[in-house]
This record gives C-alpha cells, structure tokens and sequence, in this order.
C-alpha cells in the first residue's frame, strides 16, 4: 500500500526521474496530508522497497532520510475508575440478551487485562486454557503470526466470559466472540465492530470524545 502510494503520487505529479529531492519531497507530502503513524507507514514501504532494489544495485535514496516523528505521548485518554464503575454498572443492570453477555465479557477483558481488540478479535474458544491452576486466555499479538502470549484470567474478567459462554451454549463456532445478526451469526468479531461496542458504552453512559475510545481501555488497564 505504501509503494502505491509513492507510484500514484509519483504519476500525479508527472515525475519520472529520482534523486534525494524528490524523495524528501515526497516525505513533506506524507507529513502535510496524513497522520504521522499512516504516514510513517507509508515512508516504510518506500523505504523497505529501496533496501530490495539496493541488492540489484539501485542506489538507496532512502537512505540516511530520517522517518516522521511521532509523538510518544497517549493519543487516547484512560478512563477513571468513576467512569468504569458506571459503564460497569449500566451493562449489569440491562443483562437479558446473548449480546449484553457478549458485550460486558468484552468490556472486562479490555479493562482488567489490558488486551487489543485485535487479540479478541483473534481469539478462539479453545484458547480459554487451565495452567497451573488458574485459568488464561491465549492470544496472538500485536504483529504476531502465532499465540504464544497469555493472559491470566481473574474473577473480574473470567466471570463475565464464562457467563457469556454459557449463555451462548454449545455451538460449532470457533471465534471466541461471534457476530450476532441474522445474516452474520457466528462470524468471528472484527476489531471495528469491537470498537463500535465500546464506543457505544461510552456515547451511552456520556462519554462522548474522539480520545474515549476502545483504546482507552487498554490505558485504563495499565493506568490502574
């Protein structure tokens, strides 16, 4: 995606010879038209496409241009525990239907342990494991082809996962969370459905901002 870009950019600026300034150029571009991680992401694929070309002896010029800065600093603000507590307390008094279960065992998972939406969204039945006595979730991370993480499961989180399971009740579905419409039931749970939840406890209990997000939760975690 990254390299096409370049080529679309390259095409739309009618620019058929290369050198560093037209490499910095296309850096500013980056900067002025996205956000710095998209397009840090971007300059990467250029970048990684001139360390290929290099070996047949192409020269580099991407080398010793610097990426985009990024600020270290949280794009997205954690909840406090006030806020928690309420979302907490809304979801229990409305538990009825299959997807109120699903939803709070979300909400717990994401608060007390501090996991993405992509690794629920990853996330199988059988990855709910007993070791050494207590339970765990295995998970895929961030970037990671493989689960070989694990997230030990307390009574905070563990309880509303198996009260969802078993209302949920036996079925062939792999996906730990399932998508619940008619024309999509049991379909494993995409990160932005995940996040759309959560953006709806939030918008419901007044938590309405752009850096209240699922995200938010996964600083909760750690902040707590």
């Amino acid at each position: 995606k990254g390299i096409s870009n370049f080529l679309k950019w390259l095409k739309e600026n009618e620019i058929h010879q290369l050198d560093k300034k037209v490499m910095l150029s296309y850096k500013s571009y980056l900067v002025s038209t996205y956000k710095p991680t998209t397009a840090t992401l971007y300059l990467s694929g250029v970048r990684n496409l001139f360390n290929f070309l290099e070996e047949f002896g192409i020269p580099n010029l991407m080398r010793n241009i610097k990426g985009v800065k990024i600020s270290r600093d949280f794009k997205k603000q954690p909840l406090s525990k006030e806020q928690v507590l309420k979302i907490d307390n809304d979801k229990l008094r409305n538990m009825e239907t299959l997807q109120d279960f699903r939803d709070y065992a979300i909400f717990n998972l994401l608060v007390r342990n501090g996991l993405r939406t992509i690794e629920l969204s990853r996330a199988n039945k059988e990855d709910i494991q007993q070791i050494g006595g207590q339970y765990v979730l295995k998970i895929m991370g961030k970037g990671q082809t493989d689960k070989t993480q694990m997230a030990v499961l307390k009574d905070g989180a563990l309880i509303p996962l198996l009260a969802y399971l078993d209302k949920r009740g036996q079925d062939s579905y792999e996906p730990l969370f399932i998508g619940l419409a008619s024309n999509k039931y049991g379909s494993r749970l995409t990160t932005k459905s995940i996040s759309r939840i959560i953006k709806g406890m939030l918008v419901r209990n007044g938590y309405i901002s752009k850096e209240l997000t699922a995200h938010s939760l996964r600083h909760t975690a750690l902040t707590f």
